[in-house]
């Protein structure tokens, strides 16, 4: 509303100053006494105070028509502003040539011509401006009349003299059929169907009169508002026609009435942009509206979906360390029993078990890890680690899996690898042991090989690694390549029914190789194998060659497919001097743990929850060289007893007695936790014993961390 009232102020003060300054010019000047002229048979120029009006009227059209053409260039989709800047320019050249100015620059038959093709195409350009407005487009029959005045207005430019007065007398016919199109269809139709709109548009019930609607629409839309102007400039057009033609009283009316509907239009098109900024307004205070509303359910929805999040995360540790917990006891007790070297149908039996269980944690880890990826919590841990043992462990796993199937295992591993690299160790062995599994799982017969090379980067620092496993086995059909990284999904599930695993295998593995700034790609054909490739850069940290002994070395497939219990054997170092607090409420867990500890000959004591923990440190006269943790017991948890023993009991033995946390929350983040917590490192369940018997040699034999290990 504002900017509206601004408009019409700049408007008219415009015009004032511009009027002023034309009457001083024309007043200073010796004008007045120029001789008059005739143009045509219309009238002499005599009255010469009517000059001062007529020049006054000039400024104001001029400066309408280059305030309309700035407005038109910032919006060029309103037509109908062009129309009106054109039409109000050439009045204004009009009457400007019936002044006694244009005497001083042009001559009389020159102004004449130029002031007859001018007022030929006046109402032309009227009744495209009143259609472009009211309809927003112009009319097939004002386009035609409008070449037609065109086509009159050139034969009077170049025809002058021979063909002048004739073509000026079928201007005098065609003008009046135009005004009366002009009038009545443009202004008083679209009147008429504005009134009836307003009058069926009124609401159900109430009733409104002829002369209501009348004055509504008069005031309210720009057919009305220009109507009562157009009756005037017709009406004083026809008069000044006749006038010249018959009377000869030289009134000059039409000046009149093209200025009051020039002004008039200029005011509508004004209420226009006001009305334009009013809804604009509106709508921005809608549209804020919608959003301040958006955001606050956008604000639910992210609490809503944060609360169900943290619900998510709860409930995978609760599932995770209510599934591991069992599957601990399953896979502990089997491994004391394998420690045993049982033979016979017993032996097969613990092997079994011991397999089906880690089966079992395998699926288990594939759900949390896609869970993580999917939730975005998913990191690498980038360390250290030697190419060889990555690749020997990989291997050796996987030619046990092979079994009894008549599968040669080949491998082409280049010996130009570097020595020792820095990566996520761990999520590497994840990715090779998921591609060879596959390959081994989905081939009955042939060959599976394994490839492996690296290629230099353009950062000298790392190189970019290549691992490729090719199989004979079933492959895949073409159709299903598209879907084969999808989650939650196996293909050709009619033919694999009796095939073990979730689906989610080559789905991790392809968000891992991403995460490595890599990818990963299949060919395959169906009946006759297939082969996948995976690139990812890793960090040189040694860059020496492995060299061709050791990848000989890695080809040897002898005592690899023993068994499961020979190929973890651990060497198990005697430590009878040292002793071992072992804290768990589940009574299976203790018993894993004491048969898991005691090839080690040390002294295993145990506690069934946090307070007896904490009476044993206050009143035992033993001082413990470790302590295992267990995080999740009733009444008093891990976290809690750690604190209490670091703060409460005043001794730099409690203070610094190693406290490793025995976890079956093995979501992400739980590592942190610990460490920040005062625990010094944890051991996830079930226990792998591998990484207990590194647990052991770094806090009770002190041996250098030369080589950072991670159990899955």
């Amino acid at each position: 509303m504002k900017r509206k009232w601004i408009e019409f102020i700049i408007l008219f003060l415009s015009i004032a100053v511009i009027a002023v300054l034309l009457g001083r010019i024309y007043e200073k000047t010796d004008l007045v006494d120029s001789n008059s002229y005739l143009i045509g048979n219309n009238h002499d120029i005599r009255i010469r105070s009517g000059e001062s009006l007529t020049l006054i009227l000039v400024g104001a059209y001029f400066f309408l028509g280059v305030y309309y053409l700035f407005v038109f260039l910032i919006n060029r989709k309103e037509l109908y502003k062009i129309y009106y800047c054109l039409f109000s320019t050439l009045l204004g050249f009009y009457f400007l040539l019936r002044t006694s100015v244009s005497v001083q620059f042009i001559p009389d038959s020159a102004a004449f011509r130029l002031e007859a093709c001018i007022h030929y195409m006046l109402f032309p350009l009227l009744a495209a401006f009143a259609e472009a407005l009211n309809f927003r487009k112009v009319n097939l029959q004002t386009k035609i009349c409008f070449m037609v005045f065109l086509l009159l207005a050139m034969g009077q430019a170049l025809f002058f003299f021979r063909f002048g007065e004739d073509i000026r007398k079928i201007w005098r016919i065609l003008i009046i059929a135009e005004i009366l199109y002009v009038t009545g269809y443009d202004f008083i139709y679209v009147f008429v169907c504005r009134m009836r709109g307003f009058i069926k548009g009124a609401e159900k019930g109430k009733r409104i009169t002829a002369g209501t609607a009348f004055v509504h629409t008069i005031i309210n839309t720009p057919a009305g508002n220009m109507l009562i102007g157009m009756i005037l400039l017709s009406i004083s057009g026809i008069f000044d026609i006749v006038d010249s033609s018959f009377f000869h009283l030289d009134l000059f009316l039409i000046r009149y009435g093209y200025f009051v509907f020039t002004i008039g239009a200029a005011l509508v098109m004004a209420r226009e942009s006001g009305e334009l900024y009013r809804l604009l307004g509106q709508a921005n205070m809608n549209l804020e509206a919608q959003v301040a509303e958006r955001t606050r359910e956008l604000e639910v929805q992210t609490n809503l979906a944060q609360a169900a999040s943290r619900a998510k995360s709860e409930f995978l540790a609760r599932m995770s360390h209510e599934i591991r917990t069992p599957l601990n006891a399953i896979i502990g007790l089997a491994e004391v029993e394998l420690q045993k070297d049982p033979s016979g149908e017993t032996g097969e039996h613990l092997d079994e078990m011991y397999s089906s269980g880690n089966a079992l944690l395998s699926i288990i880890n594939e759900l949390l890890d896609i869970s993580r990826i999917e939730s975005g919590h998913f990191d690498l841990v980038p360390l250290e680690y030697s190419t060889a043992v990555l690749f020997r462990d990989c291997i050796r796993l996987n030619m046990v899996r092979i079994g009894s199937k008549p599968i040669e295992f080949k491998t082409a591993i280049e010996a130009d690898l570097p020595v020792k690299l820095c990566g996520d160790e761990l999520r590497i062995k994840q990715i090779l042991n998921n591609l060879l599994s596959n390959a081994i799982k989905y081939t009955e017969m042939g060959t599976v090989t394994l490839r492996a090379a690296s290629a230099v980067c353009d950062d000298p620092e790392y190189c970019e690694m290549r691992i490729e496993v090719e199989d004979t086995g079933k492959g895949i059909r073409k159709e299903d390549l598209e879907n084969l990284f999808s989650e939650y999904r196996r293909l050709d599930e009619k033919t694999n029914h009796g095939i073990e695993g979730t689906g989610l295998g080559l789905s991790i593995a392809k968000h891992l190789v991403e995460l490595m700034g890599g990818s990963i790609e299949v060919k395959s054909e169906y009946g006759k194998g297939s082969v996948f490739s995976a690139r990812f850069h890793q960090k040189i940290i040694d860059p020496a060659p492995l060299g061709k002994e050791t990848v000989e070395k890695l080809a040897l497939p002898e005592g690899w497919s023993e068994g499961r219990h020979n190929i973890m054997n651990i060497d198990h170092f005697q430590i009878p001097d040292k002793s071992v607090l072992v804290v768990d409420d589940v009574a299976t867990n203790l018993k894993v743990a004491q048969g898991l500890l005691k090839p080690y000959g040390m002294h295993v004591s145990i506690a069934k929850s946090g307070q007896q923990a904490i009476k044993i440190l206050k009143e035992s006269p033993m001082h413990f060289d470790l302590i295992f943790m267990d995080h999740m017991m009733p009444v008093m948890d891990g976290i809690e007893t750690v604190r209490f023993i670091r703060d409460n009991i005043d001794s730099d033995y409690a203070r610094n007695v190693p406290i490793i946390a025995l976890t079956a929350n093995a979501v992400n983040g739980t590592d942190k936790l610990f460490m920040d917590s005062g625990f010094q490192d944890f051991l996830s369940k079930p226990i792998n014993v591998k990484k207990l018997d590194y647990i052991l040699r770094r806090w009770l034999l002190k041996e250098p961390d030369e080589v950072n290990f991670r159990a899955s």
